[in-house]
Protein backbone atom coordinates (compact mmCIF):
# COMPACT_ATOMS: atom_id res chain seq x y z
CA UNK A 1 0.00 0.00 0.00
CA UNK A 2 2.76 2.33 0.77
CA UNK A 3 3.24 2.15 -3.39
CA UNK A 4 -0.08 3.62 -3.46
CA UNK A 5 0.73 6.07 -0.56
CA UNK A 6 3.59 7.68 -2.91
CA UNK A 7 1.59 7.69 -6.18
CA UNK A 8 -1.14 10.01 -4.43
CA UNK A 9 1.69 12.44 -3.72
CA UNK A 10 3.08 12.51 -7.46
CA UNK A 11 1.52 15.32 -8.69
CA UNK A 12 0.16 13.37 -11.65
CA UNK A 13 -3.85 13.33 -11.12
CA UNK A 14 -4.12 10.98 -13.54
CA UNK A 15 -2.10 9.11 -10.95
CA UNK A 16 -3.01 10.39 -7.79
CA UNK A 17 -7.16 10.34 -8.26
CA UNK A 18 -6.66 6.26 -8.99
CA UNK A 19 -4.40 5.58 -6.22
CA UNK A 20 -6.60 7.71 -3.59
CA UNK A 21 -9.71 5.95 -5.00
CA UNK A 22 -8.19 2.52 -4.90
CA UNK A 23 -7.20 3.39 -0.91
CA UNK A 24 -10.82 4.63 -0.32
CA UNK A 25 -11.47 1.11 -1.84
CA UNK A 26 -9.45 -0.45 0.60
CA UNK A 27 -11.08 1.44 3.38
CA UNK A 28 -14.64 0.41 2.30
CA UNK A 29 -13.08 -3.30 2.15
CA UNK A 30 -11.98 -2.68 6.17
CA UNK A 31 -15.29 -0.94 7.20
CA UNK A 32 -17.46 -3.49 5.89
CA UNK A 33 -19.00 -1.54 3.00
CA UNK A 34 -17.71 -3.51 0.16
CA UNK A 35 -16.66 -7.27 0.07
CA UNK A 36 -13.48 -8.59 -0.83
CA UNK A 37 -14.81 -9.87 -4.44
CA UNK A 38 -16.07 -6.56 -5.14
CA UNK A 39 -13.20 -4.57 -4.37
CA UNK A 40 -11.28 -6.88 -6.27
CA UNK A 41 -13.22 -6.18 -9.30
CA UNK A 42 -13.21 -2.26 -8.96
CA UNK A 43 -9.22 -2.62 -8.62
CA UNK A 44 -8.89 -5.03 -11.38
CA UNK A 45 -11.32 -2.59 -13.77
CA UNK A 46 -9.19 0.02 -12.93
CA UNK A 47 -5.85 -1.88 -13.72
CA UNK A 48 -7.52 -2.56 -17.30
CA UNK A 49 -8.79 0.68 -18.28
CA UNK A 50 -8.16 1.70 -21.56
CA UNK A 51 -7.33 5.02 -20.44
CA UNK A 52 -4.59 4.23 -17.75
CA UNK A 53 -3.25 1.66 -20.70
CA UNK A 54 -3.46 4.81 -23.19
CA UNK A 55 -0.89 7.10 -20.77
CA UNK A 56 1.86 8.03 -22.69
CA UNK A 57 4.87 8.46 -21.05
CA UNK A 58 5.80 8.14 -16.93
CA UNK A 59 5.88 4.69 -17.03
CA UNK A 60 7.80 4.70 -13.63
CA UNK A 61 4.34 6.04 -12.12
CA UNK A 62 1.91 4.24 -13.85
CA UNK A 63 4.09 0.63 -12.90
CA UNK A 64 3.93 1.82 -9.13
CA UNK A 65 0.21 2.65 -9.30
CA UNK A 66 -0.27 -0.90 -11.40
CA UNK A 67 1.82 -2.54 -8.43
CA UNK A 68 -0.24 -1.31 -5.54
CA UNK A 69 -3.25 -1.87 -7.28
CA UNK A 70 -2.44 -5.51 -7.66
CA UNK A 71 -0.97 -6.10 -4.35
CA UNK A 72 -4.66 -4.72 -2.79
CA UNK A 73 -6.04 -7.58 -5.31
CA UNK A 74 -4.00 -9.94 -4.01
CA UNK A 75 -5.22 -9.42 -0.32
CA UNK A 76 -8.41 -9.85 -1.72
CA UNK A 77 -7.89 -13.02 -3.44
Amino acid sequence: MSSLLEVTQSGQPWAADRAQYALQVNEAVQSGQLSKSEAAEILQDIVNSEDLQSVAGQDELKAALVFGLTQLISMYA
